[in-house]
């Protein structure tokens, strides 16, 4: 059973929170809120999607900012 529970554990740690938190942050700039970077970063593969989906908000910051001017 404690196998069981630490596997679980590991598992919403590693992957579920990551996953949960680039759908948020997907769904916040779908609607046009570039300025909420993910805060969840793991040192995974799931951190490295985060991490380039945060520069991937900067840069499109950036380029609205100098669209509007």
């Amino acid at each position: 059973m404690f196998d069981f529970a630490l596997g679980y554990a590991l598992l919403t740690f590693m992957v579920v929170r990551p996953i949960r938190s680039i759908g948020v942050a997907t769904e916040r700039a779908a609607a046009g809120d570039l300025a909420n970077p993910i805060t969840t970063l793991p040192r995974n593969e799931f951190g490295q999607v985060g991490r380039s989906f945060n520069v991937m908000l900067t840069t499109l910051e950036t380029q609205r900012r100098d669209l509007t001017r």
